[in-house]
């Protein structure tokens, strides 16, 4: 019997509404008898099934959904088999009796979904239950009995089955919490705005948007930048994010965790009033591909029409140019992590997209060089995208490799955005999240460079200008350089506040193509009070550091002595604090603390981002009256330029820190 209990040999109880199906068998001594079975059951009981299976033995299978109507039933069974003269009969009765339900029913909650990951405690399973699940009840696993805890390091993935036993006869009731054991780490950035940031709300779904396997509110105070540890294993995925009053959140980032981890999604500081999701349910997979734009088309915001944004080659597509030529390429994915536009085009070897033959032409997409369609509908303007790319070989999808940000801005074309050259595969020029000197003839080890802007139209290279500016958030430190038409700037010049040994400064570059009188960014003037009282980053912000000095150099009269030293005067020296590599990775700082005054015996190291808010706090003990150690930072840090005190006793020394993930 299943569904349903025995009371007796030839008896059983049924719960009403709730289904069960009975078997009851016959046999012959002799097996080439075949055995014919006969029962009243369809005419007693409406809307049930019977059916035969086997001849000798023969089994007769009853299935009912019972209905209180017909609360006492009597059901014969009549067996023969066509022996001669005198055919063999049996006969034989159930009696079911169906009794109602109990008021309250037993209730095992609703099925759940767990995501752990290595590093994850062990687990209660009822707390994945959805619903109002009754305690008390069994757990199983894999058909075996199995404790209510989970633990990653000795449990499997798979469903857990919680039961419930209801009160007799009636059935039991069972929910299913289905474990899935992540490997892929990946971390959730989120930009908290001004008002109600804890409302905010985010949830990562299964492919198809019916599960939520994580989700949880905004964690990150308001006016803060912080991270959510996500964990998930292989697979494809939903990313909901949610500010229904469009003021807790500024935006949010989803990448790989770790120091360089590649973006997945880049809604940075673009979050729209509600619900921000991908299109049509746009998923992000695991794990990532490797297909990128090249540098100078990732995070290009000031596209227009017509123009090529390129990917880098992928060997096996390249391998494929003239043998699989329809069926290899890459296709190229724009969408609005808000929702307002998703749209994937394939560009395979066959055609040319105006860029002539060889393997790599299809490395580049023309912008909107297609018809206009419903069905292929274009690039939309002024609204910030992201655009990712996977290689096709064969026929093939690769996966897709990291999201860039893409916009389409013709008024900015005109007049540009630049930086300092940030482009790796330029280590003669790179400029950003450098150490440079400051003084001393023009050499590399004192210059930095600017990206020249690529306006459109174009002008005269002879009309450009850029313009410098050098700054210390928090301290009110502004230099800025006098317009010159090299995008070199060389750091040692006589006239002008010069810049202090062993500081990062915060350097941004604006270009003016009409010869100077007027400016893409910034003031119309060029003077320095004009641009320091300009609040607002030129461009992409890139941090220098200045290296440490001894002294002034030979021919110039601009290099200044600054090494962050504290100084006491305690009977045991002076006391230094080094912080160190600085700029820093995120994944270690080396602290060291000598000449600690006696009687200390502990020292408090804390960080503060810029906010004033503080992000981390450590306490080292003191050995020998000085301090030498590693701290971990596991990554806890975005990149900018953060406070670190560090206190001994009632001595307190402040330096800075620079992390460039």
């Amino acid at each position: 019997v299943d569904g349903a209990t025995l009371v007796g040999a030839h008896a059983l109880i049924a719960c009403d509404g709730v289904p069960f199906c009975v078997d009851l068998s016959f046999a012959d001594a002799n097996a080439a008898q075949a055995i014919t079975v006969v029962s009243n059951a369809l005419a007693r009981l409406p809307g049930a099934t019977y059916s035969l299976s086997g001849t000798n033995p023969v089994v007769a299978t009853l299935c009912w959904t019972p209905d209180i109507g017909h609360r006492f039933n009597n059901i014969h069974f009549r067996a023969t088999d066509p022996t001669c003269p005198i055919p063999n009969v049996a006969s034989t009765a159930l009696y079911i009796q169906v009794d109602p339900i109990p008021v309250i029913p037993p209730d095992a909650g609703i099925d759940g979904t767990l995501v752990r990951c290595p590093s994850d405690p062990p687990i209660d399973l009822f707390t994945a239950l959805g619903g109002t699940p009754e305690t008390g009840g069994t757990w199983t696993y894999l058909g075996a009995p199995h404790g209510p805890t989970y633990d990653y390091g000795t449990d499997g993935p798979g469903d857990y089955v919680y039961t419930v036993v209801g009160a007799s006869p009636c059935a039991t009731n069972s929910a299913t919490v289905t474990v899935l054991e992540g490997s892929v780490g990946l971390t959730l950035e989120l930009q908290s705005g001004g008002t109600a940031p804890g409302a905010v709300t985010y949830e990562v779904l299964d492919e198809t948007g019916t599960t939520t396997l994580l989700s949880g509110n905004n964690p990150i105070p308001a006016n803060s930048i912080g991270t959510v540890s996500l964990c998930l294993p292989d697979g494809c995925y939903q990313l909901r994010v949610t500010d229904g009053a469009g003021d807790g959140l500024l935006g949010y980032i989803l990448r790989e965790m770790g120091a360089n981890g590649r973006r997945l999604i880049d809604d940075r500081f673009n979050m729209n009033v509600g619900v921000s999701q991908i299109a049509g349910g746009g998923t992000f997979c695991l794990p990532l591909g490797d297909d990128e734009p090249i540098w100078s088309s990732c995070d290009k915001l000031d596209w227009v029409d017509n123009k090529f944004i390129v990917c880098h080659a992928n060997a096996a597509v390249t391998a494929q140019y003239g043998v699989n030529n329809t069926t290899s390429g890459y296709e190229f994915w724009f969408f609005d992590p808000n929702g307002t536009y998703s749209f994937r085009r394939f560009r395979s070897h066959a055609t040319s997209d105006g860029t002539g033959s060889g393997a790599l032409r299809a490395c580049h997409f023309k912008i909107n060089g297609w018809i206009n369609t419903v069905s292929t509908p274009h690039i939309p303007a002024d609204i910030l995208l992201n655009v990712r790319v996977r290689g096709r070989v064969a026929g093939g999808n690769l996966a897709f490799g990291p999201a860039c940000l893409f916009k389409i801005d013709p008024a900015l074309a005109t007049c540009p955005r630049v930086e300092l050259q940030d482009d790796p595969a330029n280590p003669g020029d790179y400029s950003c999240g450098v150490s440079r000197n400051f003084g001393g003839p023009s050499n590399p080890n004192n210059r930095i460079y600017a990206d020249p802007p690529q306006p459109i139209p174009a002008v005269p290279s002879n009309q450009v200008r850029y313009q410098f500016r050098f700054r210390i958030t928090g301290e009110a430190v502004c230099i800025v350089r006098p317009p010159q038409s090299s995008a070199r700037m060389v750091l040692n010049w006589t006239n002008g506040t010069p810049l202090e040994c062993t500081r990062t400064y915060e350097v941004d570059v604006r270009v003016s193509l009409d010869g100077g009188a007027t400016w893409c960014f910034g003031p119309a003037g060029s003077s320095e009070a004009a641009a320091c009282a300009d609040t607002e980053d030129w461009g992409k912000v890139c941090l220098v550091t200045i290296n440490p000095c001894s002294g002034v150099s030979e021919g110039s009269n601009a290099l200044i002595e600054n090494t962050n030293v504290s100084s006491v005067d305690n009977g045991q020296g002076e006391r230094s604090v080094a912080l160190y590599p600085n700029p820093n990775r995120g994944d270690q700082l080396f602290v060291s603390l000598t000449n600690i005054q006696a009687g200390v015996n502990t020292v408090n190291v804390d960080v503060y981002d810029l906010t004033g808010k503080r992000v981390i706090a450590r306490t080292i003990a003191v050995q020998d009256g000085f301090v030498k150690t590693n701290l971990d930072l596991y990554d806890e840090l975005s990149g900018g330029l953060y406070m670190v005190n560090i206190t001994a006793g009632d001595k307190i020394c402040t330096e800075r820190l620079v992390i460039q993930p």
